[in-house]
């Protein structure tokens, strides 16, 4: 008997890692909380909104190195927000 609630805990502990990996969030810290909450953290992940990544990707369509410090910053800035270096604004051309 223990060793299938051991089996059904893990199992719950993998579909929760499973779930989360697909709404894009940690995978090991989601393990660990099925491994600890088992349905409870399920239940939890599977009504989460999954991450949006789209807004988080670093792109050339829409980021510049600074040309003092090197970072990435957004193209529409005027003042880098890592150094406060003053950015030249880019013509349509590049």
């Amino acid at each position: 008997m223990e060793f299938a609630l051991a089996l059904v805990w893990a199992a719950t502990a993998g579909f929760t890692m499973a779930i989360a990996a697909s709404k894009y969030r940690s995978q090991l810290g989601w393990l660990a909380l099925g491994v600890v909450f088992g349905p409870i953290a399920l239940i939890s992940v599977g009504v989460m909104e999954p991450l949006d990544r789209a807004d988080d990707a670093l792109r050339p369509a829409t980021h510049v190195k600074c040309p003092d410090c090197r970072e990435l910053v957004l193209k529409e800035a005027r003042v880098c927000r890592y150094c406060g270096c003053r950015l030249a604004p880019l013509t349509e051309d590049g």
